[in-house]
């Protein structure tokens, strides 16, 4: 599931494969296949794949992500899939940007930016996805093992909620000290990836504790290891630009920035006081935590 590298440094978009996971039974993987130019030019070039793990090149089924929400709203990308059992796959439907960038003499699509617009269901079956019940304008969740979910949303990019099994709305239940971007449960404890990109922060919602841990390099995703209290971040790596020898001359100053390189980090023991029904930072106290 690993593209090769640029061939240039101005092949800024080539075809590749993210947002992989795995069936339950482990025998499926699904994933978004991005294709690369020119077809990237256009936002209905992106799919969301299900293959047999095995044989990931060869898909059984696929999606076009270019879906129109029922207010409306165009979403072209899919973020954060999750498996809830052999026929559906839930993710959060966003709306990709893709930002013109000069440079070298030459134009060339190198950034984006991402408005994540609500949380959806797919049915594999029948090729029908539909917005969560209670779950428009989320922009970051997480599954609770008790049934529900932990939300955020855009109203309030600081606000943890709980959505009940078959609710249709969300309830407030602790408030982070800044922005959400992703969420995780981490043994049981939401755990978020702060706006900031190099901030995880986590509230224990039963101990009444709160702490934070500081990354030394950017991070844009966490992923609880399912029956502990770590999680691994999937963190940034800039490596000198590859290509030909007149391409590395030409570029030697440049650096390929990539998110490929996985750290893992555990929750301490919970010491930290903190109310989760009270708007305050959700900070850590001790400073040797």
């Amino acid at each position: 599931m690993c593209p090769p590298p640029p061939v240039s440094p101005a092949d800024t978009f080539i075809t590749t494969w993210v947002e992989p996971v795995l069936s339950p039974d482990g025998g499926r993987i699904a994933f978004v296949w991005q294709r690369g130019a020119p077809a990237s030019y256009y936002t209905w070039t992106r799919d969301l794949v299900v293959a047999p793990a095995s044989d990931p090149s060869h898909p059984t089924f696929t999606w076009q992500t270019w879906y129109v929400l029922p207010d409306g709203r165009i979403a072209t990308a899919v973020a954060k899939p999750t498996w809830l059992g052999p026929t559906t796959v839930r993710f959060l439907a966003s709306y990709e940007r893709v930002f013109k960038v000069k440079g070298g003499g030459s134009e060339r699509l190198t950034d984006t930016a991402t408005d994540v617009y609500a949380l959806l269901d797919l049915n594999l079956t029948t090729d029908i996805a539909g917005v969560v019940r209670g779950a428009d304008s989320t922009i970051a969740y997480a599954p609770v093992a008790t049934g529900g979910l932990w939300l955020v949303k855009s109203s309030d990019s600081t606000r943890l909620l709980f959505l009940a099994p078959g609710a249709d709305s969300a309830v407030a239940v602790a408030t982070f000290s800044g922005s959400v971007v992703d969420l995780a449960n981490v043994g049981g404890v939401p755990v978020a990836l702060l706006a900031n990109g190099g901030t995880v922060e986590w509230i224990d919602l039963a101990a009444g504790t709160a702490g934070q841990i500081s990354a030394p390099t950017p991070i844009r995703r966490i992923v609880p290891v399912p029956g502990t209290r770590r999680f691994v971040a999937e963190a940034r790596v800039e490596r000198p630009t590859r290509g030909c020898s007149a391409c590395r001359k030409t570029y030697r100053s440049t650096r390929n920035t990539s998110y490929r390189a996985w750290v893992q980090a555990v929750i301490p023991k919970p010491r930290t006081r903190y109310s989760a029904l009270k708007k305050r930072p959700a900070i850590v106290r001790n400073t040797k935590e």
